[in-house]
């Protein structure tokens, strides 16, 4: 199994904006109102890297640094 990190680019907000809706969606009804719109709104390809796993994208990765913590996002 190849697995890598690619930066994510603007074609990808279609593929990564169903994934988030497919792997957050039931945890965030837990304790907000689902905000069909939220991801499409936010997203920055600058920050994020699409996991690849055997040539296929299999998930999103963020993480970033502010006031010196590390924050994993996605």
């Amino acid at each position: 199994m190849k697995l890598i990190l690619r930066p994510a680019v603007a074609d990808d907000l279609d593929a990564l904006d169903r994934l988030h809706t497919l792997s957050m969606r039931p945890h965030v009804e837990k304790i907000y109102q689902w905000d069909d719109s939220f991801f499409r709104r936010t997203f920055d390809p600058s920050l994020i890297r699409v996991i690849v796993v055997d040539g296929c994208d299999v998930g999103m990765l963020s993480v970033t640094e502010e006031d010196g913590v590390v924050l994993l996002r996605q």
